[in-house]
C-alpha cells in the first residue's frame, strides 16, 4: 500500500509538473493574432498622439497670429471703432492661412475612423468636418472678396474655433499622459462646458460668412495635387444647399 501511494502521488506530481511546464511554454509563445492586434493598437495610439500634437501646434500658431493682429490693432491711432475695423480688415490675411491649413489636416480624421484608429462614429466626424470646412475651405478660401474677408464674421469664426479646438487638443494630449490631475480636470471642465457658448458663437460667424458670399463667385485654383481652375456660383450653393441644412446640422452637432 505504501508503495502504491508513493507511485500514485509521484504520478500526480509528475502530471502536474508536466502541465505547469506546458503552460509556461505555451505562455512564452505569444499568440500571433494577439501580438499583431497589440502592435496595431500601439501604432494607432502613436498616430493619434502625433496628430493631436500637430493640431495643437497649428491651432497655437493660429492663436498667436490672431493675438498679434489684435495687438497691432490696439496700437493703431484713432477710436475703438477704428481699431476694431483694422482688426477685422486684416485678421483673415494674417490668420486665415493657419486656419485653412489646420482644417485641411483635420480631414485625416475620416481616414482614422475608417482605419479603426479613431472610435468616433463616422457620421459624427463627417458632419463636424463638413460644418466648418464647407465654410472655410470651400467658400471663404475661394471667394476673393473683401465683403467676405473683411467682415467681422471672420473674426467671430476664428475666435470660436481657436477657443474650441486649442483646449480640446490640449485635453487629448494631457489625457494620453495621465488619467488624473488638476490640469486634466481643468481642461475637462473647459472642453465639456465651453461648447455651450462657443458652438452658437461659431454658428453665428459661419452663417454670417456664408450669407456674405451670396451674389459672389468662388474661383477655385489649386495646383498642389491636381491642377484645378474652376468657378462656381457661391451664392446659389449657399442659398439652396447650405442654408436649408444649417439649422438641422447645427442642432445635431450641438446635441451630440
Amino acid at each position: 500500500p505504501d508503495s502504491y501511494v508513493r507511485h500514485s502521488v509521484h504520478g500526480v506530481l509528475s502530471r502536474n509538473t508536466v502541465a505547469e511546464m506546458a503552460g509556461q511554454v505555451k505562455g512564452d509563445v505569444p499568440n500571433p493574432v494577439r501580438a499583431v492586434q497589440s502592435a496595431q493598437k500601439r501604432l494607432g495610439q502613436s498616430i493619434l498622439s502625433m496628430y493631436n500634437v500637430i493640431q495643437f501646434l497649428l491651432w497655437s500658431k493660429a492663436a498667436y497670429a490672431l493675438l498679434s493682429t489684435a495687438y497691432l490693432a490696439s496700437q493703431q491711432p484713432g477710436s475703438f471703432a477704428q481699431k476694431f475695423q483694422y482688426l477685422t480688415d486684416n485678421v483673415y490675411y494674417t490668420t486665415g492661412h493657419s486656419v485653412i491649413l489646420v482644417q485641411e489636416v483635420s480631414c485625416f480624421e475620416i481616414a482614422f475612423v475608417l482605419a479603426g484608429i479613431l472610435k468616433t462614429p463616422l457620421f459624427s466626424v463627417v458632419m463636424q468636418l463638413l460644418a466648418r470646412n464647407t465654410v472655410i475651405l470651400l467658400i471663404i478660401q475661394f471667394v476673393q472678396s473683401p465683403i467676405v474677408h473683411k467682415s467681422p464674421a471672420i473674426l467671430i469664426c476664428f475666435i470660436a474655433w481657436i477657443l474650441a479646438d486649442l483646449p480640446r487638443f490640449a485635453w487629448l494630449i494631457v489625457k494620453s499622459w495621465t488619467s488624473s490631475g488638476a490640469l486634466l480636470s481643468a481642461l475637462t471642465s473647459i472642453r465639456y462646458s465651453s461648447f455651450i457658448i462657443l458652438y452658437p458663437l461659431g454658428g453665428i460667424g459661419e452663417f454670417w460668412s456664408m450669407y456674405n458670399a451670396i451674389g459672389l463667385e468662388a474661383h477655385i485654383i489649386t495646383e498642389r495635387v491636381l491642377h484645378v481652375d474652376y468657378t462656381f456660383d457661391a451664392g446659389t450653393f449657399v442659398k439652396f444647399v447650405y442654408m436649408p441644412l444649417f439649422i438641422p446640422g447645427f442642432l445635431f452637432l450641438y446635441t451630440n
